[in-house]
């Protein structure tokens, strides 16, 4: 037999080698095989929702484009064509300056303060208030009558020039009727309730920004929300919510704020509305009295810091487009939410009639201002028309006077019906 050289022996595959290179190269295979099936599967199910979002984007720019028209559709019919409050072009470009985006801007304390702003008819200076013809300079002068002026956004007035909100008015009105030039300041600021106010003052009394006379116009958003949650309470809520750490508590507000996630919010809005679930709360007796009770603390402990820092209060329970109010003359669709106002304003109204001359001092009851009007007083559901507004400063002006909450009046004056 031929013997095998060694040589040749040793060029002899070894099996176990070749089983663990093969291996190895099954698992490398495997390996980028899985590799390939996660990125080809990662890539795409990022475009999807990429292009998922982009849709969402489009449908939810043309569902709010649909909705702001139905809803400025009224407006402009009703205050161009019947009532001519406005030109079409100028109506329009109110409405353009009603639903303007980034509003506003972190104020501490009390969660918000409106953004400076300066349009043809929305001039909002960077302390935070609303200007009129002839506004006062800010700091308030001492030369000046300087009368604060508190409230939501029916203070604010949206949908109205700067010279037709109800600070405005009471300005004009008061103009000449006392011994200095009286300024007033259009602090309204949208959904602040009596609990806001009462901080919002004290924050400006701690920074020695004194008026003579703080009036505070309160009611419907105090009615409407049993709850007394400052603004960006959800926001703090989420910030404060304990998600451990890492990407997925970094990430949470990004698929927060993505286009699919806010048409799915606006689904389910939508369908709840139908339901006929949507914020259809309707508050008890107990409940009532517990929002009365809080507006009454919060009168009671503004009344307290006014009269140790020497300023002269009034508080106004404002009008409703849900309390008497004849609906014939409003012809905007109705927010289910403002049903759940009338039972605290019928308790309030019972509360004003039963209370004491210690508290209508200084208080002032225009709910039922409207009752009789036989014309619209509402831009929409809940924001005052020029004429509503007029009303409310007129009467505002004539209380102040009358009660001789002004520091220096000329002549006493007698006060108007709250008709």
């Amino acid at each position: 037999m031929t013997q095998m050289s060694p040589e040749l022996v040793s060029e002899k595959p070894n099996d176990t080698t070749t089983k663990r290179s093969g291996s190895v190269r099954d698992v490398l295979r495997r390996g980028l095989g899985f590799y390939k099936f996660v990125a080809i599967f990662s890539m795409n199910t990022l475009i999807a929702l990429i292009v998922a979002n982009v849709l969402c984007h489009v449908v939810n720019q043309i569902w709010d484009k649909k909705d702001q028209q139905q809803k400025d559709k009224l407006s402009l019919s009703l205050f161009t064509e019947k009532y001519h409050d406005y030109t079409v072009p100028q109506m329009r470009e109110i409405l353009s300056e009603k639903r303007r985006q980034h509003l506003y801007e972190f104020a501490p304390y009390i969660g918000y303060k409106f953004r400076p702003e300066w349009r043809k008819y929305t001039h909002i200076t960077a302390a935070g208030f609303r200007c009129s013809t002839d506004n006062g300079p800010w700091p308030p002068s001492a030369n000046n009558l300087n009368v604060f002026v508190y409230g939501a956004s029916t203070t604010f007035g949206p949908g109205l020039t700067d010279d037709e909100t109800i600070p405005a008015q009471l300005q004009e009105f008061l103009k000449g009727k006392c011994d200095k030039p009286v300024k007033v300041y259009n602090f309204g600021t949208s959904s602040f309730n009596s609990t806001t106010e009462r901080v919002q003052f004290a924050n400006m009394l701690a920074q020695g920004l004194k008026p003579d006379v703080a009036v505070f116009i309160d009611g419907n958003v105090d009615a409407q929300f049993f709850t007394d949650e400052p603004p960006l309470t959800n926001e703090m809520r989420e910030l404060m919510k304990d998600r451990g750490y890492g990407l997925l508590k970094a990430s949470l507000p990004f698929f927060h704020d993505l286009p699919m996630t806010k048409l799915l919010n606006k689904l389910r809005e939508t369908l709840s509305r139908k339901s006929g679930h949507f914020n259809k709360v309707r508050y008890n007796q107990a409940q009532t009295d517990h929002i009365i009770t809080r507006y009454t603390a919060n009168k009671h402990l503004i009344e307290v810091q006014a009269r140790d820092f020497g300023v002269n209060t009034l508080f106004v329970w404002q009008p409703c487009s849900s309390y008497k109010f004849n609906r014939k003359y409003h012809p905007f669709p109705e927010d289910v939410s403002h049903a759940d106002m009338i039972p605290t304003y019928e308790r309030m109204a019972e509360t004003v009639k039963n209370s004491s001359p210690e508290f209508t001092k200084d208080f002032l009851w225009l709910a039922d201002i409207q009752e009789g009007v036989t014309e619209p007083c509402y831009v929409d559901d809940s924001h005052y028309r020029a004429n509503l507004c007029k009303m409310i400063g007129t009467n505002i002006g004539d209380a102040l006077l009358n009660r001789h909450l002004l520091a220096k009046e000329m002549t006493p004056r007698v006060e108007s019906p709250a008709r």
